[in-house]
């Protein structure tokens, strides 16, 4: 037992915990940097001159710096199969060049960050229930890790594809609508604004929910039985979490909106509640 012969000291209100922003910020950078970033570039260098040379009556495009358009003459009904060749070799230049295994090597290493994170956090209010951290590391960590690692493999990979089917229905219906070049390409960068958008979202949800689930498995393994709800206390806390803050639940009986950290985005921690295991020692 962890807190055998130790002396109780269970203060009032232990620290609060501080959600793992920042490294699910750093997350983000990464995916953009690694990602969405690189998939940007092909599309300027493979697809971007295809498109504009499709619409050679658009004068002034050739004039651009990151363009070198040639003169490339195609009938109207071939231009969208010629600019989707250019967006499946863009797709698969990706691919070649960001295998799976390298997007599982990113996002492992954020796992394991946010289990440092958390680790340091509950040692805290260990520190303050008990005077001393001993956090345990996790019988089952390194599957948890692997797990996460190839979970997030798959939701990166599945916002690409979205991405590029995205870029491709764009350019369909650009051109059959008869749009300019110009116009055509400003809607693809929105594309990858929606794209971002997904990225941080991704990063956002999946390093807290994970750090929900670790502070979950730590607690429960230390014999912890249940916990208080906290929320950040701030005006991006939902109603239905707000309501919440500051009850008390058992982890073998969560709400109905699941433990803290569950629900996507939430923000929310479970503060341990160490009295039942100080009393029974």
């Amino acid at each position: 037992m962890f807190f055998r012969g130790l002396k109780r000291k269970v203060p009032k209100r232990l620290p609060r915990q501080q959600h793992p922003t920042r490294i699910a910020e750093m997350y983000f950078a990464d995916i953009k940097r690694h990602v969405l970033d690189p998939l940007h570039v092909l599309w300027y260098k493979h697809g971007l001159p295809v498109l504009l040379a499709l619409r050679v009556d658009s004068y002034g495009w050739d004039q651009m710096w990151y363009v070198r358009l040639t003169p490339y003459f195609a009938r109207l009904d071939a231009s969208s199969k010629t600019v989707h060749d250019a967006i499946n070799e863009i797709a698969a230049t990706f691919v070649r060049n960001t295998p799976t295994r390298s997007l599982e090597g990113l996002a492992e290493r954020y796992a394991r960050e946010t289990s440092e994170w958390q680790k340091q956090q509950l040692g805290l209010a260990m520190k303050a229930a008990i005077g001393v951290a001993l956090v345990p590391e996790g019988k089952d960590l390194p599957e948890r890790f692997a797990n996460f690692a190839s979970e997030n493999a798959a939701l990166i990979t599945g916002m690409t594809n979205e991405l590029t089917d995205s870029i491709a229905k764009t350019v369909t219906q650009g051109i059959a609508d008869g749009d300019r070049a110009e116009d055509i390409a400003a809607d693809i960068e929105d594309r990858f604004d929606v794209g971002a958008s997904r990225a941080a979202l991704i990063a956002r949800d999946q390093v807290g929910k994970f750090y929900g689930d670790l502070n979950k498995a730590r607690q429960t393994e230390l014999g912890v039985a249940g916990y208080t709800w906290r929320t950040m206390h701030d005006q991006r806390v939902r109603d239905e979490h707000v309501e919440l803050d500051g009850k008390h639940f058992e982890w073998d009986d969560p709400p109905e909106d699941g433990h803290p950290g569950e629900p996507i985005l939430c923000r929310c921690f479970a503060e341990p509640d160490f009295s039942g295991i100080l009393e029974e020692e």
